[in-house]
């Protein structure tokens, strides 16, 4: 059987064994702990990610609804604006019509009238070219709200 010493020398790999055992485990809980922070860690900052992400999102899509709410509004009045332009363009031809159906028949007194409505008519081609440099206002506020929505 076995002696003193072929027992203490097995109690020593035995130990020895133990130990080795011991600091194996402690070594691979030590590492599980470093890789479960490394995955919290990781979590986290895609975590952080993905909110500022969503924030910086939200904020563009913000910018966006407000440059097309402004721009429909824009709309809206350029398009008033614009029906009270057709409404004088059809007043001014009309008027125009009729001057020169009257002409004809006009006498010197009548060329006076004349002349005094085709001041009037020109008068209101000032107001039409101001029509149209609102028109021109509109697609300047067109590209301004392009702009304004456009990501920085």
């Amino acid at each position: 059987m076995l002696d003193g010493i072929q027992i203490k020398a097995l109690a020593a790999v035995a130990i020895f064994a133990g130990l080795a055992f011991g600091v194996w485990r402690f070594a691979i809980y030590h590492e599980e702990v470093g890789y479960q922070r490394a995955v919290s860690v990781y979590e986290t900052r895609l975590a952080k990610a993905a909110k500022e992400s969503r924030d910086k999102e939200r904020a563009l899509q913000a910018r966006v609804d407000e440059a097309e709410r402004k721009g429909a509004e824009r709309e809206k009045r350029h398009k008033a604006e614009l029906s009270v332009m057709e409404s004088r363009a059809r007043r001014l031809r009309d008027d125009i019509a009729e001057f020169r159906a009257r002409l004809p028949e006009a006498a010197g007194a009548a060329c006076v009238e004349a002349a005094d409505t085709v001041a009037d008519i020109y008068a209101e081609c000032i107001g039409a070219y101001q029509d149209m440099a609102r028109a021109a206002d509109g697609h300047a506020n067109d590209a301004l709200s392009c702009r304004e929505a456009w990501p920085k």
